[in-house]
């Protein structure tokens, strides 16, 4: 399924670690509280890795800062993972556009 083996651990348990309000761990368990939480995380590698050249580590400390770590896993293998994933589709989105971009335009000298 490519979750962390981290994050599986953490959703095995009741309530997850840390001090999530209640609250927020019964949206998070929600579909939508799902789809927020991979929003978070996709924004969080596209700011600080792609666009600050940042690390997978900073990422990391941006979710334990932020309480996120509660739901998703910070290992520095997990979130090379999904890095690398999240690289190759904007790479591939890249190509496409350009592809899709330089049919209409007029041949260049």
């Amino acid at each position: 399924m490519g979750v962390a083996r981290s994050t599986l651990l953490e959703w095995c348990h009741e309530q997850p670690l840390g001090d999530a309000p209640a609250g927020l761990v019964a949206f998070v368990r929600t579909p939508e509280g799902m789809s927020w939480l991979h929003r978070m995380l996709i924004a969080a590698h596209f700011s600080i890795r792609l666009r600050a050249a940042g690390g997978t580590r900073l990422v990391s400390e941006f979710l334990e800062l932020s309480g996120l770590s509660a739901f998703v896993g910070v290992s520095d293998g997990a979130q090379h993972k999904l890095n690398a994933a999240l690289e190759a589709a904007l790479v591939t989105e890249a190509e496409a556009q350009s592809t899709a971009l330089g049919e209409g335009m007029a041949p260049r000298k």
